[in-house]
C-alpha cells in the first residue's frame, strides 16, 4: 500500500474480510471515491472483482475507457491493467474482492515499472 498512496487520491477503504478477520485466501472491502478521486493505472499479481453499488466511475481497463455504475460487475485477472477516475462529481461506492490475498510486498505494479524492465531486457547483455 505504501507505493499505492502515491497514485491514489480521494479514496477510502473499509475492510470487511481479510487475514485479520481469519480469512486465508481472499479479501473483501468497500471502496468509496470522492468526486475527483483517482487510482492511476496499475495491475496486481492476484484477481479482483468489483460490484458497483452507487454512482458512476470511469475505468480504464486494458487501455479501454468504460463507465461503470450501480449494479454492474467487473473482473480483472492477474496482470490486467486497470485504473479508476471519478469524473462524475458525485460519490461512488463499490464492493471489491481479491483472491488470493495480496502479498505483503509488490501487490501494486505500475506500467512504468514494466517499461523499465522491458528496456533492460533489450539492452545488450555482457558476454
Amino acid at each position: 500500500m505504501d507505493t499505492a498512496l502515491l497514485a491514489y487520491s480521494g479514496i477510502s477503504v473499509k475492510m470487511m474480510v481479510d487475514a485479520a478477520l481469519g480469512a486465508d485466501l481472499s479479501t473483501m472491502f468497500m471502496v468509496d471515491y470522492e468526486p475527483g478521486g483517482a487510482a492511476q493505472v496499475h495491475d496486481h499479481p492476484f484477481e479482483e472483482a468489483y460490484f458497483f453499488l452507487q454512482g458512476e466511475i470511469e475505468g480504464e481497463i486494458e487501455g479501454e475507457t468504460r463507465t461503470f455504475g450501480a449494479g454492474q460487475v467487473l473482473f480483472c485477472g492477474v496482470g490486467s491493467l486497470h485504473g479508476f477516475f471519478n469524473t462524475s462529481g458525485r460519490h461512488v461506492r463499490w464492493i471489491e474482492t481479491q483472491a488470493p490475498q495480496p502479498p505483503r510486498r509488490h501487490s501494486y505494479r505500475w506500467p512504468s515499472h514494466w517499461a523499465h524492465l522491458a528496456e533492460r531486457q533489450e539492452e545488450p547483455q555482457p558476454e
